[in-house]
Parts: C-alpha cells; structure tokens; sequence
C-alpha cells in the first residue's frame, strides 16, 4: 500500500506539471463511540506531500499522507496460572500504535492570499499493531514463554474529510519568503471499518470493559520441569468501527515557486 501511495504521488506531480507541497505535522487523534472506551488518545506525526493541479488554477491538490502514532505503552506484573495451580510472575510490556496511509485529495479556497482555508478528503488503510515483550521469569522452575516478544496486528478501510487554514509564515518570519511556508491548522474527522486491536484498558484476564471482549490473545508457554507446552492469556482483543476527530498543526513548504 505504501508503493502504492508513493506511485500516485509521482504520477500528480510528474503528469500535472504541478507545484509541489511537502508537510510535517503533529495531530492528537481523539477516538470516539465504541473504540473510545477502549484506547487512548492516539499522539501522531505525519508526512503529507501533494501537488497543486496546474489544469484546476493550482487550487485542486491531490497527493498521499503517511502517519505514525501511539495510543499505549504499558508495564505490569502479570501472574500466570497453571492447570495444575502453580503460578509464575512475570512483568509483560505492552506497545500499541496505529498508522495510517491514506490517498489525499482537496480544495483550496482563496490564492495569493495570506491566509488560505481548505477542505480535503482522503481513503486508504489504518494499521493497528501491539507489541508485546514477555520477561522471562528470574527462575528454573515455572513455566517460560517460548517467544520473548509478540505481535498482533490488524488492518482495514478508513477514509475521512477535514477543514483547514494555511497561514503564510512570511507574515511571523521575514526570511522565510512569502508564500514558501505555511502554517497548517485543521480538523479532520477518520472513519473506517471494523478493526481488531489489543485493549490495554483491561489487560487483567478477569477485568471486562465495557464492550463485549471479542476473543483472547493467548501466547505459548513451556513448563521447564515437564517440557509441557502449553497457553496463557496475556491480553483480550476487542472489535469496533475505527472512529476519530483528529486536531493537526504544522509546517508546510512550497517547492518549485511561490505562487499560491
């Protein structure tokens, strides 16, 4: 998918004969609905580039935007029951992030003006992921995990729109050029379909959210006196629509002139 998104970024700019746009942003993605009882709010940065459309008078601009955040990272003693009652004690990390690789495409309302709202819209993929870190316990007796670390993972559709407002920098920064750098604010709202993701609200085997737990995430482990492999639940996966309003600021550059 991330090929994908770099070759129509190439395609606009190359086939449009456009100007070129590239920002860095950072955005809090605040989850809504069923998911928001489950995570955190997500810290993100992202990467967008983009072309102005040279056909459309450079208002129209179409491009991709990568992004990396993290709604979770969490330690605890976790302690493991075994079928014939003995117990292990082990401390598990937990590491859960989302990205996000969307095709982008927008509108800029106003040109050659200081200050330049717009509207965008996008479609692509989320990707949640956790990682998970089991220490193997300080003894030669209890039961250890077979892999230290762990990874669930899952994928699906998310598209959304948003508005927002350049701000010529040239206005705050004197040196920078006028109409090479902006200021980027705006508000966007992601919905996509239906996702699996590690709850790390409710870690503890007996601790149940709010939601209906979809299904246990079980690792395997080995008695070191028997050799008898065997699972234990370190985490309960759960399923809800991806839901966010996400609040983004950053820098954009203007390549190849200063024409807005």
């Amino acid at each position: 998918m991330r090929s994908v998104l770099l070759l129509l970024l190439t395609l606009f700019a190359t086939v449009a004969k456009a100007q070129f746009e590239m920002g860095i942003h950072y955005f809090v993605s605040a989850p809504l609905g069923v998911i928001g009882q489950n995570i955190q709010p997500v810290h993100n940065f992202e990467i967008t580039g983009y072309s102005r459309i040279k056909a459309a008078d450079r208002r129209l601009f179409a491009g991709a935007e990568i992004s990396f955040g993290e709604y979770a990272h969490k330690s605890q003693e976790t302690t493991f029951i075994s079928e014939d009652g003995s117990a292990t004690t082990t401390t598990v990390d937990f590491s859960s992030s989302v990205r996000n690789y969307h095709a982008i495409a927008g509108y800029h309302f106003t040109k050659c003006t200081a200050i330049v709202p717009y509207v965008i819209i996008k479609a692509g993929i989320s990707n949640f992921n956790t990682s998970i870190f089991i220490e193997d316990p300080d003894d030669h007796h209890s039961c250890h995990p077979l892999e230290a670390r762990n990874l669930f993972c899952d994928v699906a559709f998310s598209g959304g729109l948003g508005a927002g407002v350049k701000i010529d920098a040239s206005k705050v920064f004197k040196n920078w050029g006028r109409g090479r750098s902006w200021f980027d604010l705006s508000a966007n709202y992601l919905y996509g379909s239906q996702i699996d993701y590690v709850n790390i609200k409710y870690l503890a085997p007996g601790q149940e959210g709010p939601n209906r737990q979809t299904k246990e995430l079980n690792v395997q482990f080995i008695d070191i006196t028997t050799q008898y492999i065997h699972e234990h639940q370190v985490a309960q996966v759960y399923t809800s629509s991806i839901n966010f309003l996400d609040f983004k600021v950053g820098i954009v550059k203007t390549f190849g002139g200063c024409r807005n």
